[in-house]
């Protein structure tokens, strides 16, 4: 037989076991999001690498071409324009 005793003691474990799980599923809550939001900013900092890769050889091809246009090489400059359009 339980006396008042131990069910005032029960009852407080099971608080106790109750406030942990909460804690327990903020944290693991907390922890899936971060780990979202860092799948997130790895896709961003990819994207934003292969948009200056991009600009970079879109860079290199216009030099290019207008240094040929500047010599003189008017066909050489035609076939660039037809591959690269230069703002």
């Amino acid at each position: 037989m339980r006396t008042v005793s131990g069910n005032h003691s029960d009852s407080v474990v099971h608080k106790r076991l109750h406030l942990q799980v909460g804690r327990e599923a903020e944290v693991d809550c907390a922890l899936a999001e971060l780990y979202v939001r860092g799948l997130a900013t790895e896709r961003l900092v990819k994207d934003q690498h292969q948009a200056e890769i991009f600009n970079t050889i879109y860079t290199r091809i216009n030099e290019v071409c207008m240094r040929l246009f500047k010599l003189g090489f008017m066909h050489v400059f035609a076939i660039c324009s037809t591959l690269v359009v230069i703002p």
